[in-house]
């Protein structure tokens, strides 16, 4: 998978996960704001791992879609509903917790490579995640902006 590519499928998982993620608010609940149409009060928000997941899904070879999804993650938004582009995401995901329903004989189906699972190929190639080299899968917000009355793009650093 070439550099692109993977650092496309990665920002997917990680704006999923922000847009599509249930949080709970750690800040005192504030009158609705009545300049902007999200309906959150402003606040630090923390991802709930109970009510949210990761996941990607990757087309193969034309035939069918294949999905991963990963079991450690963490996602903090400070948000300011009246004022969107003050709001700031961080986001972050643990590569080698990448979890598949790849349920065929993988050593059979892949005897020249030296991992035992679909997941730890999937973590440890230098092909897909190389997570000896990374880690951590991180992003960071620089920009939020409106684009619509429910939509937003976010702009950041991916790592």
């Amino acid at each position: 998978m070439n550099t692109f590519l993977k650092s496309q499928y990665l920002l997917a998982i990680l704006l999923a996960t922000v847009l599509s993620a249930g949080c709970s608010n750690d800040a005192v609940p504030q009158p609705k704001q009545t300049a902007a149409s999200i309906e959150a009060p402003a606040g630090n928000y923390k991802l709930d791992p109970n009510h949210a997941s990761v996941s990607v899904s990757v087309q193969h070879l034309g035939l069918s879609n294949y999905t991963i999804w990963f079991t450690e993650f963490d996602v903090d938004v400070a948000l300011d509903p009246a004022n969107l582009a003050n709001s700031t995401v961080v986001a972050s995901i643990d590569p080698t917790s990448v979890t598949t329903d790849y349920s065929g004989d993988f050593k059979a189906t892949h005897k020249d490579l030296p991992y035992n699972s679909w997941n730890e190929d999937l973590s440890l190639s230098p092909k897909f995640l190389n997570s000896g080299n990374n880690p951590k899968i991180s992003f960071a917000s620089t920009k939020v902006e409106a684009t619509g009355k429910t939509t937003a793009k976010i702009h950041g650093d991916l790592t």
